[in-house]
């Protein structure tokens, strides 16, 4: 059986304390499962996962489907379109795991958890090239998790993943408690843990000064005469961010910072501490008493 098709060389693999656990089919089952239900993806899976194009990838013939999907959209990333990259990649992993679903798994779950993998992987490193900082643990750990499982069932090294290698090892103290209290994070991990549990979320941050570092999506007038910077929390575009994927700041009047924020620009990377007390009007997350650094 053909390798991904990528050019791939024979390299140990690399493993920091954060993500080194061996993954189990199980696990692998449950990660590509959690990304098969993306928005408008079925049309495009169903067009691209067909089982012609599954057996011709089993019977070694090149120019597939699979292969000329992912071979295009690395080759977006290494023009340096990373924003097309991003965009592309966040759209075929969830293909590729709805294709799984309906591919007559486990029998496909190497390919599968290669190709997924391969896109989530490419997902995250284009974001950090966009957002420098800002990628999430848990995509990150997704795509580690299923190209480890691959390169361990095919004794293979996968390219994309060399290229996740630095953030891999970065990774391991995003989301520390620093001293009194105090955490220092990403604004993609704090909007992340926020959407998948408010009240586990308010129950870990109330109270508690957050570190942040993100890109900036706007700054604007508060009430007041306070300034609001928002960070950016995830990477979709732009057209499809509702309040809940920004992290809000208010900056006092008064504050020493205030005329650091009217020096800030859309799409500068910042790193802000500030208070979390309570949510914005909207529901989305909002920290107070903030200091620019």
């Amino acid at each position: 059986m053909k390798s991904i098709i990528i050019s791939i060389c024979f390299l140990p693999l690399f493993c920091s304390s954060v993500f080194c656990q061996t993954t189990s089919p199980k696990e692998v089952d449950r990660i590509i499962e959690v990304y098969s239900t993306g928005n408008n993806v079925q049309s495009i899976a169903e067009m691209t996962c067909t089982p012609e194009a599954v057996n011709r990838y089993h019977d070694g013939q090149l120019g597939n489907a699979f292969a000329d999907t992912l071979r295009k959209n690395l080759h977006e990333y290494k023009k340096g379109n990373f924003t097309i990259s991003m965009g592309q990649a966040s759209v075929n992993a969830e293909v590729f795991a709805y294709c799984y679903q309906k591919s007559g798994r486990p029998m496909h779950r190497v390919l599968f958890a290669d190709f997924v993998g391969s896109f989530l992987g490419l997902n995250v490193i284009s974001a950090h090239k966009i957002y420098a900082d800002s990628t999430t643990n848990t995509q990150l750990k997704d795509a580690y998790k299923l190209m480890q499982f691959a390169q361990i069932k095919s004794g293979r090294s996968n390219p994309i993943y060399d290229e996740m290698k630095p953030l891999v090892a970065t990774k391991k103290s995003i989301g520390s408690t620093g001293h009194g209290g105090s955490f220092q994070l990403s604004s993609f991990d704090l909007v992340e843990q926020f959407n998948a549990n408010r009240m586990r979320f308010s129950k870990k941050y109330k109270g508690k000064t957050l570190t942040v570092t993100g890109k900036v999506s706007g700054v604007y007038e508060a009430t007041k005469g306070n300034a609001m910077i928002r960070l950016l929390g995830t990477n979709k575009y732009i057209d499809d961010q509702g309040f809940n994927d920004n992290v809000e700041f208010i900056i006092s009047a008064d504050s020493s910072s205030f005329n650091k924020a009217l020096e800030i620009n859309k799409n500068d990377t910042v790193t802000i501490s500030g208070v979390f007390q309570d949510y914005g009007v909207m529901g989305q997350v909002e920290l107070v008493n903030c200091i620019i650094q």
